[in-house]
């Protein structure tokens, strides 16, 4: 019998099930910023793989190993045909509410300095 999944696979599965950050971090020992970052790796795989690249140009852009890769790929076909609201939210960012962005406030000045007329 083969190895399991990797620990990365199964953090992305717990994702993609909507466990929240909290409790991936509590479940698998991993900090916020180990599971952001495989999720990047995860988006980059599937992005490329999207693209029409194929596995063995993928493992060689992203510097991940076959196994992952294919990992992923598989996550991905599975959680595809399940229309997954977070795999979708990944694959496709929003754009920041204007909304939002109004509510917190005034926008900081641009450029630096004000231009300030002075008497010399």
């Amino acid at each position: 019998m083969g190895p399991g999944l990797s620990h990365k696979t199964i953090i992305i599965d717990y994702y993609l099930k909507d466990y929240t950050f909290t409790d991936i971090e509590r479940i698998t020992n991993h900090s916020e910023r180990s599971i952001k970052r495989y999720l990047s790796d995860f988006t980059q795989i599937i992005t490329l793989y999207n693209q029409g690249f194929q596995k063995n140009q993928i493992r060689l852009i992203t510097q991940r190993s076959d196994r992952l890769v294919r990992e992923y790929l598989e996550l991905y076909s599975s959680y595809s045909k399940q229309n997954n609201a977070r795999l979708y939210a990944l694959l496709h960012p929003q754009k920041a509410d204007e909304n939002a962005k109004k509510k917190q406030g005034h926008e900081p000045a641009r450029g630096g300095r004000q231009n300030v007329k002075t008497d010399n």
